[in-house]
């Protein structure tokens, strides 16, 4: 199996590539300090594109449901008491699960705009819902008792120190690499960040591309904190 690439390794590679001096293996903590050095804004620059990929790539091991029970005449739900919140809904999937062991029907989401348009009105069962920051708003209010399943990312955590791994096998780190000299090369007024931004773009379509390839349990990329196992 190939090693991961680590945080530093990634971003003195885009350092580099943008014409920087490459962050010291010596207390990098003290450099990661200053949040307007070239080295503190690559490692945000990278945050930022890790999270875009994990949210773009169809990796079953980052998905989690939860059940839970709307009381009667209820209409919404704090979705930090479920251990997550609006921005990681999966695609927006909230399911009613019947109480006959009936198929479970998704709800349908709709706009907070779109939702105040509506009158307010009560029926034993929800079709539709809207995010309000961390709450989530049913339409109708349910007149009874449901019980709702929700799909959402439990992402990782973002990289605060030079010594983490990156959990992506050797061959595709470099879509972080591309990303993050995007956004770095913007910030320092580079004009090849256009061409370098359409690179990454073509990068991360060929690593979706081959993650569709392959059917859940049989994904050719993995690695230890995302349940994948390389190359």
């Amino acid at each position: 199996m190939m090693m991961m690439a680590t945080v530093l390794d990634v971003v003195n590679q885009v350092l580099r590539r943008a014409g920087q001096a490459p962050m010291p293996t010596a207390n990098p903590a003290t450099v990661l300090a200053n949040p307007t050095t070239p080295l503190r804004q690559t490692l945000d620059f990278l945050n930022h594109i890790y999270s875009e990929l994990l949210h773009a790539l169809p990796l079953p091991t980052l998905l989690q449901q939860s059940t839970l029970v709307v009381a009667a005449n209820t209409n919404t739900v704090v979705l930090s008491t479920l251990g997550t919140s609006g921005d990681l809904l999966q695609r927006q999937r909230v399911y009613l699960v019947p109480a006959n062991n009936q198929p479970k029907q998704p709800l349908r989401y709709t706009t907070p705009q779109q939702l105040e348009r509506l009158a307010p009105c009560t029926s034993p069962t929800p079709s539709l819902f809207t995010l309000q920051g961390d709450v989530m708003v049913l339409y109708p209010t349910p007149s009874a008792a449901v019980t709702l399943q929700l799909s959402f990312l439990n992402l990782p955590p973002l990289f605060a120190s030079g010594s983490q791994l990156i959990p992506f096998p050797a061959g595709w780190e470099h879509v972080l690499v591309l990303g993050t000299l995007a956004y770095l090369q913007q910030f320092l007024g580079d004009p090849q960040a256009t061409l370098t931004q359409a690179q990454y773009q073509n990068a991360k379509q060929a690593l979706r591309h081959s993650q569709q390839l392959y059917p859940p349990g049989q994904r050719r990329l993995q690695g230890p904190m995302l349940g994948w196992k390389g190359v």
